[in-house]
């Protein structure tokens, strides 16, 4: 089913064919449960954060200051970035030497972009604008 209502309040308008542009394109940021190992941090984040987290992260387990099994998840199935305590524990790592930088790039991976108008059609949108004007929304 087409939400016509949807899409006629959140037409910016203008010419047809600027709005649906603007539409189509509109992204909105959600965070999301998105477990990250080592090697993905390095490919999403930069390997310099993936490199200072895996420093940081074995010299506190070394120090027994650091669950063991953060690092072992860290080197295989990874960690939800999005779970409060995992984010809370990133955060932590700042004052252990993490640099802030690093440990914003960590946490911004539970992020991920979503078209706000995923199945917008150009016609849609017209129908919309008419439907508006028609008083049927």
């Amino acid at each position: 089913m087409i939400d016509y209502r949807g899409l006629a309040d959140g037409d910016p308008g203008g010419t047809l064919q600027d709005a649906f542009n603007i539409m189509e394109t509109a992204t909105v940021s959600e965070a999301e449960d998105r477990s990250f190992n080592y090697t993905q941090i390095a490919n999403q984040a930069g390997f310099g954060v993936a490199t200072e987290l895996q420093a940081v992260v074995t010299m506190l387990v070394g120090a027994n200051q650091f669950p063991a099994w953060v690092n072992s998840a860290l080197e295989s199935e990874g960690i939800n970035v999005n779970d409060p305590q995992v984010s809370g524990a990133v955060t932590s790592l700042v004052a252990a030497g993490l640099s802030q930088e690093s440990a914003d790039a960590i946490l911004a991976l539970r992020y991920v972009e979503n078209k706000v108008y995923p199945r917008i059609k150009i016609g849609y949108l017209a129908n919309a604008r008419q439907k508006r004007i028609d008083g049927e929304i």
